[in-house]
């Protein structure tokens, strides 16, 4: 899904090379992904807290129909009450486990922000967000916690990146993000 958003920023009319890159950028870019994905799973098998533990309790542990047809409590994020349900089934209750959607989802905020930016201020610009993104122990709570809320960041910059290029006339692949 990240292909459409990493396409480049838009080539000078001379053909020349990008004016907003620079030379190592993407080296600089894979050792940011890796401190990034370091740091996220460094704390992957931390003790369960409260919330994630209710949501496996009271959610995903249940069926399928149970687990998403319950919209009594705002503590049950749909998506990862599927997640959970799914890797539950696949790899046991166990809390790196129930915490793999969010992981994932923490692990492609990283390239998402940095495309974002990149098409909208080059590439020194979408480094340092990046890099914000990657060490940000907030981010990494969101990434590592069994919650809704990496999918909600996540979900975000592929939106916002999507309306960018609709408000731009980028053609269908954007209008498809967006819908």
């Amino acid at each position: 899904f990240l292909t459409e958003l990493a396409e480049p920023v838009s080539p000078s009319p001379s053909g020349e090379t990008d004016p907003k890159s620079f030379p190592g950028e993407w080296w600089a870019f894979g050792v940011v992904l890796l401190a990034g994905a370091g740091l996220r799973l460094a704390l992957l098998n931390q003790p369960m807290a409260y919330d994630e533990a209710y949501s496996y309790r009271s959610f995903a542990r249940h069926s399928f129909v149970e687990a998403i047809g319950e919209h009594n409590s705002a503590n049950n994020h749909l998506l990862n009450t599927l997640g959970m349900f799914v890797t539950s089934r696949l790899f046991g209750p166990q809390e790196w486990a129930l915490r793999l959607p969010v992981f994932c989802c923490g692990l492609a905020l990283m390239p998402a922000v940095y495309f974002w930016i990149r098409r909208q201020s080059g590439g020194p610009i979408a480094l340092m967000a990046t890099a914000l993104v990657a060490v940000s122990p907030l981010m990494i709570s969101y990434s590592v916690d069994a919650r809704g809320y990496s999918y909600v960041a996540l979900a975000a910059i592929l939106l916002d990146d999507a309306l960018r290029r609709l408000d731009r006339g980028e053609g269908s692949s954007a209008r498809r993000w967006a819908v």
